[in-house]
């Protein structure tokens, strides 16, 4: 039985299925540790038949979103995202590793792996609406998306929107 999801970002609807992951683009084992080299690798694995950069963009899309997990142990643990949360490649490393990762995880990711195949993205740190409480602080960005350029144009996309 294949689940489809559906997300739409500016670059477009984005169906999300499992595709066969290649071997090449698969998650390091638990306990590795990530290279650059192995961010090269994976991207390229991913992005292997994506020729324009939306491809490659919805490529990179459409892998994290079906890899990588929302990590709800890190979103209740405080103590746990302080030891997370020490570096933007601490928390590229427990995402990959743990195959979850919270909204700043996926955007680092996607940063990284676009960068890796040759597109400039960068991490967008801000707010989003949240029905859960009343009272909002507004001093403290709640949430991180990525902002990608295709073909001269800049589109925002979320990845943690589309699990």
């Amino acid at each position: 039985m294949c689940v489809t999801n559906l997300a739409i970002s500016q670059i477009g609807p984005v169906i999300q299925h499992r595709p066969k992951i290649e071997k090449s683009a698969r998650l390091p084992s638990k306990h590795a540790e990530i290279s650059a080299d192995y961010f090269k690798k994976l991207a390229a694995a991913i992005v292997k038949d994506s020729y324009s950069e939306k491809d490659k963009a919805e490529a990179i899309y459409r892998w994290l979103a079906n890899n990588i997990s929302y990590d709800h142990e890190l979103r209740s643990d405080r103590n746990l995202q302080k030891q997370v949360y020490t570096s933007e490649a601490s928390v590229i490393n427990r995402a990959l590793q743990q195959r979850k990762a919270l909204c700043g995880g996926y955007a680092f990711l996607f940063r990284e792996l676009s960068r890796a195949v040759g597109l400039k993205s960068t991490v967008i740190h801000g707010f989003s609406k949240n029905y859960m409480q009343n009272k909002r602080n507004t001093s403290v960005p709640n949430h991180t998306w990525n902002a990608v350029a295709l073909n001269g144009k800049w589109y925002l996309l979320d990845i943690t929107m589309a699990r």
